[in-house]
This record gives C-alpha cells, sequence and structure tokens, in this order.
C-alpha cells in the first residue's frame, strides 16, 4: 500500500490495524513479476535509492501480503520497496495482512486497492502502459460488468462511466484526466475484438493496414496510384475514406465542392466502421446499411457517388470474405466513369 491508504487504514481501523502489521524478515517475503500489478514490472530503476530511504528515514508504510501455508508472506504491493530492502541488506519489512485476514476484501477490491497503491507520488505514479493493464483485467475478469451491473452491450453509457470512475480513482496522482482513461478503455475494448472483426487504418497507399491499400489491391474499377491517401484520384476516380456517419457528411460536403469545382467528376467513398469498441457484427451490418441508404440517394449535378465497403465481420451470421470488396456501383455511375475516361 501507499502512504495515502496507510494513513486511512490508521485512521479507520486504529488499534484493530496494529494487530494486523508485523515486522518480518525479508527472506520471509515471496514476491516475482506475476504477483506485481505493473505491466512492465516492478520499478528495478528506483530499487536502491528506496532502499536508502527505508534505511535511513524508516518505511512509511506497510507492504500488503497474503500468509503462506509455508508460514512466509507473498507479496502483493511494494515490490520495489522489497527489491531495494535486499539490495540495502535490511533484515526486516513491515507488512500488512488486515485486506486478507480482516477485510476479506474480493478478487475485485483487492486488485482495485493494489493498482491504487501503485499510483505513488511523485516518483513512480501508474504509467499508461499500467493503465491499460488495468483496463484490460478489469475487461477480461469481468470486474467492470460486476460494478456496473450490466455489460457494455447492455448499457453502454452506464458501463462506460463506471469504468472510467473506477479507472481514474485509482490513478489521481498520474495526471491522467478522465477524457484520457475513457480513450485508454476504447482503445482496450478495441483490442479485445480484433478476433471476430478486422480494422483498418487511415494511412496511405503503401501502408499495407491502410484501406486504400486494400482499395488499391482489390478495386475493379481500375483506381491505382502509387501513392496518396484518402481524396485521392488516379485514372479519374477520387476515393474518399469514410468510417463513421460524421465523416460521411464530410466527404459529400467535400465532393459536391470538386464536383463544381469541375476538379474531378468520379468519386467512391471507401466505407468501414472504425469505432468498434464494445460493438457486435450486426452494429456493423446496421451501420453500412446507413451509409448505403444516404449516398444511394446522393445526386450531385446529375453525377452519382460510388461506394465500397470493406470486409470487417470475421465470423457468425454476417460473416465476409476478407479478401473481397462489397462494391456498389451504379449503372449511371459506371457510364459517367466510362465517359469521362474517353475524353481523357
Amino acid at each position: 500500500m501507499n502512504e495515502k491508504q496507510h494513513e486511512q487504514f490508521i485512521e479507520d481501523y486504529g488499534e484493530v490495524y496494529n494487530q494486523y502489521l508485523f515486522q518480518v524478515p525479508i527472506e520471509d517475503i515471496v514476491y516475482n513479476d506475476k504477483s506485481q500489478t505493473r505491466a512492465k514490472g516492478h520499478v528495478t530503476g528506483k530499487q536502491k535509492a528506496i532502499g536508502r530511504s527505508i534505511k535511513a528515514d524508516g518505511q512509511l508504510a506497510p507492504i500488503t501480503v497474503r500468509r503462506l501455508a509455508s508460514g512466509k508472506f507473498l507479496g502483493l504491493d511494494g515490490l520495489t520497496r522489497i527489491g531495494g530492502a535486499h539490495e540495502e541488506n535490511l533484515e526486516t519489512l513491515m507488512v500488512s495482512t488486515l485486506e486478507n485476514e480482516y477485510l476479506n476484501l474480493s478478487q475485485d477490491d483487492m486488485q482495485d486497492f493494489i493498482d491504487s497503491a501503485n499510483d505513488h507520488p511523485p516518483s513512480s505514479p501508474s504509467t499508461t502502459d499500467d493503465i491499460e493493464d488495468q483496463v484490460r483485467k478489469r475487461v477480461e475478469s469481468g470486474a467492470f460488468d460486476r460494478g456496473a451491473g450490466c455489460t457494455y452491450q447492455q448499457h453502454k453509457k452506464a458501463w462506460m462511466k463506471h469504468a472510467v470512475d473506477k479507472i481514474y480513482s485509482l490513478n489521481k496522482r498520474s495526471g491522467r484526466s478522465k477524457e484520457s482513461i475513457s480513450n485508454t478503455v476504447s482503445k482496450v475494448l478495441n483490442g479485445t475484438i480484433v478476433s471476430r472483426m478486422k480494422n483498418y487504418t487511415k494511412g496511405a497507399v503503401n501502408d499495407s493496414e491502410s484501406a486504400v491499400c486494400f482499395v488499391k489491391k482489390n478495386n475493379s474499377f481500375s483506381w491505382s496510384p502509387k501513392q496518396g491517401a484518402s481524396g485521392t484520384k488516379d485514372n479519374d476516380v477520387a476515393c474518399h475514406l469514410v468510417y463513421c456517419l460524421q465523416t460521411l457528411r464530410n466527404k459529400i460536403g467535400s465532393i459536391w465542392e470538386e464536383i463544381h469545382r469541375g476538379e474531378c467528376l468520379n468519386h467512391v467513398v471507401v466505407v468501414w466502421y472504425d469505432a468498434l469498441a464494445g460493438k457486435e457484427s450486426k452494429d456493423v451490418v446496421d451501420f453500412k446499411k446507413g451509409v448505403f441508404e444516404k449516398v444511394n440517394k446522393t445526386t450531385i449535378n446529375g453525377k452519382k457517388i460510388g461506394l465500397v465497403f470493406l470486409p470487417q465481420i470475421k465470423e457468425g451470421e454476417y460473416k465476409e470474405d476478407l479478401t473481397k470488396l462489397e462494391e456498389h456501383l451504379s449503372q449511371d455511375f459506371l457510364s459517367q466513369l466510362r465517359k469521362s475516361r474517353k475524353k481523357k
């Protein structure tokens, strides 16, 4: 635990707390990186300084441990302090078993306590990796579901609020805003669905994971630029990336301007669903349906817009062929494209 938690325990439990505080020999504290909550292991670079501090000024807060059947103690936090004590040849460290033997913290509550303990000021607060790891553990274990009383799919807003509030409360010294933590939660959620749905980057055609690279390799309308990204024109066609409804509205506005200026008359919107956090296959299907309805009825100065969907769904009822574009190129669009190319 950290100093703030220690002070809170003294205030809340007084003499009861003292009954669960022990000075134990260093050799009786078992620890390894697997028991450490930090994403990249304990802060080994600070061990020696921490050990010297304990030797000179005393230990400011005990280490949370669990008593083992062997009579030894498993260190659940404070591993940098334990390592520092070894480096400085200290004989004992103060430990606490209150969390396990008196409070009987649940697995979820113990994980919260340990993560909060690692948010030290100012030398080693939780890092970005630590916070991502905290989120990932709670997503995979279902802790967020239990805390929110619902799954993400059942009540996205309530679930997200609980998740952000929980992680924020554990990392107040890290300097992260709630918006930053919300972005981290969304990033982790995206990572949990990679096995079910494919996403694309918004990079240039030379990026093998980009949307435009996939279109270049798989389209039937001979669009094959050597470089460029969204909006790039090749062979009298410009392709525009659309990954949410807001970008669709913006792209249609840009296409309208280009057609009116006579810069390019043939445009294709390349569509996929980028915000996959917490989404199911049906959400992707519904998004694409909404885009199709919007583009299908759009005509600008008598010109139709082409539409292609990138494949994303890897399994289940809506499974797609991940090697093929789903092209919706009306006869009107293909006719105007042929006419444009003949003029060239």
